[in-house]
């Protein structure tokens, strides 16, 4: 069973922002520009164009299987939901109902195009 761990442990497998498996938008309170609902929506979609698109990132996910897992970035108690979650959702390891729930009426629109990218 693949594990998210909140206290780093001997053995981990470091999924943080440093790691092809990081996220890479910023939440606000950390000097970025997102809410915690917003930088995980923008991870899953982009983690999930990655994992289609790209090959050996889909085979180095497949590799996380198993794994007990650690982002320095997730270890507060009180979250609920962090991008390892979609990872672990991924792998087969939670219902995605976890990160649909938490994401629930969130709409991403393209500035550009102004068209609807998600919606969920």
């Amino acid at each position: 069973m693949t594990e998210l761990l909140k206290d780093k442990e001997i053995g981990m497998r470091k999924i943080g922002r440093s790691t092809q498996f990081g996220n890479q938008w910023v939440l606000k309170e950390h000097g970025g520009e997102y809410t915690r609902r917003e930088s995980i929506g923008k991870y899953r979609e982009w983690f999930y164009n990655k994992i289609e698109n790209d090959e050996q990132f889909r085979q180095d996910v497949d590799k996380l299987k198993g794994e007990k897992l650690y982002c320095p970035g997730c270890d507060d108690p009180d979250i609920e939901c962090c991008h390892g979650h979609v990872i672990l959702e991924y792998l087969g390891e939670i219902d995605d109902s976890c990160i649909d729930n938490y994401l629930q009426g969130m709409v991403w629109i393209d500035a550009t195009t102004e068209k609807t990218i998600f919606d969920y």
